[in-house]
């Protein structure tokens, strides 16, 4: 318990330093680290003896085990010296690698949401937008064409009511002149047993039922020379309207196809960012270690202060010699940046093809 007191201001220093390494600001680890010091020291502070044994007792010189005690601090003030540099260009390693991990981390989403955002800003915008102009120019075509048809539709009902009149004049016809047939063969008997008026009257009713024949002719000719002129001229508008019509739907066929082709690229154009991202994920899946090492590197550094804390208790013959400590605590170390920072060297950040998984 002596051999405690007399590191204690020590410890209280190791503590204090520790903590202001470790804490995010120096100043707050400071102050945390002197109010658990203080109280740390107070703790390990004796009673007070009472005053008539402090009395009674005549002060002795100093022993030989006290003045050995009383060189532990030297011994271990000087190990301190050369320990402390290394635990805290230990300390500094991890916390830089740290940083340049998360930098790097952040850089590489960075890069992932611009990437991905560059392909599908094509894909939501340009493409969407030149597929819903092809088909409604589509639409409006395919309406021309329906119309169109719709003309012929109605053209061809004329053509049908013009052939219709057509057969009713024939049937007039025919119907006439079967009266005349009939008239005729009546004028034959007439001839032989009626007289001159009876004659006469038949022969007017057959000259009648001739005109009207001649007239029902004449307008049948006119209707069938409309009729041909109509069917000639529907026949020349099918002919034009189905012309147009291919012309349209090879045009509505080449542009969809078209539009086809447009994202077929921009599917590839996707998957190829698929890949691309898939690498870049895995890649950071492996980047994501970082945390093994920087974990390593703080608990050697937490095992060192364990052990120096053990042989601080157990008195000054089980300090070794700074340079044997040193060499201990050199041979822990995984990495090469530790050996490096214990040389004292700058560490730098492994490259990411050497990642050490442990």
């Amino acid at each position: 318990m002596k051999s405690l007191r007399n590191i204690l201001p020590v410890l209280c220093l190791v503590n204090l330093l520790l903590y202001m390494m470790l804490a995010q600001h120096w100043w707050l680890g400071a102050l945390v680290g002197l109010l658990i010091g203080g109280a740390f020291y107070l703790t390990c502070l004796p009673a007070p003896a009472p005053a008539s044994t402090a009395a009674s007792q005549p002060a002795s010189p100093l022993s030989a085990p006290a003045a050995v005690a009383s060189a532990q601090p030297e011994a271990l003030a000087g190990l301190l010296g050369e320990v402390l540099p290394v635990w805290q260009g230990n300390v500094q390693l991890a916390r830089a690698q740290t940083q340049s991990a998360i930098d790097s981390l952040t850089a590489r989403f960075v890069g992932i949401h611009e990437r991905l955002g560059g392909a599908l800003a094509p894909a939501s915008h340009a493409s969407n937008g030149e597929i819903l102009q092809t088909v409604q120019h589509a639409a409006e075509q395919l309406g021309a064409i329906a119309s169109v048809l719709e003309g012929m539709l109605a053209s061809r009902q004329v053509l049908v009511t013009k052939f219709d009149s057509l057969m009713a004049a024939n049937d007039d016809i025919r119907r006439l002149a079967q009266q005349n047939e009939q008239l005729a063969g009546q004028t034959g008997v007439t001839d032989l047993l009626s007289d001159t008026q009876s004659w006469q009257e038949l022969a007017e009713r057959s000259a009648e039922n001739s005109r009207q024949i001649a007239a029902r002719a004449k307008s049948a000719r006119q209707q069938i020379l409309a009729a041909i002129g109509a069917t000639g001229e529907a026949v020349a508008g099918a002919d034009e309207i189905v012309e147009n019509s291919r012309a349209v739907i090879d045009q509505i066929i080449a542009d969809f196809r078209q539009s086809a082709m447009k994202l077929s690229t921009t599917v590839e154009q996707l998957e190829d960012e698929g890949r691309e991202v898939d690498r870049e994920v895995c890649d950071i899946l492996v980047h994501l270690q970082f945390q093994d090492r920087i974990s390593q590197i703080l608990d050697h550094v937490q095992q060192d202060i364990v052990r120096l804390r053990s042989a601080a208790e157990a008195g000054p013959s089980a300090l070794p010699t700074p340079q044997q400590w040193l060499a201990d605590l050199e041979k822990t170390y995984t990495t090469q940046e530790q050996r490096q920072v214990h040389a004292g060297q700058q560490g730098h950040p492994a490259v990411p093809s050497q990642v050490d998984f442990f």
